[in-house]
């Protein structure tokens, strides 16, 4: 686990700006994004 101060993700056509801890980890092949944050913002793009 790593703290980012703002971490974009792109999903499904939205981008994903997470403030906070964010966890990454790889199970069965996919990428699930777990993740504790105060501030989430979707942004459609």
């Amino acid at each position: 686990m790593f703290m980012a101060i703002l971490h974009t993700l792109k999903l499904n056509g939205h981008h994903i700006y997470i403030s906070g801890q964010l966890h990454l980890q790889k199970e069965a092949g996919v990428k699930n994004v777990i993740f504790h944050t105060q501030d989430l913002c979707f942004a459609q793009t």
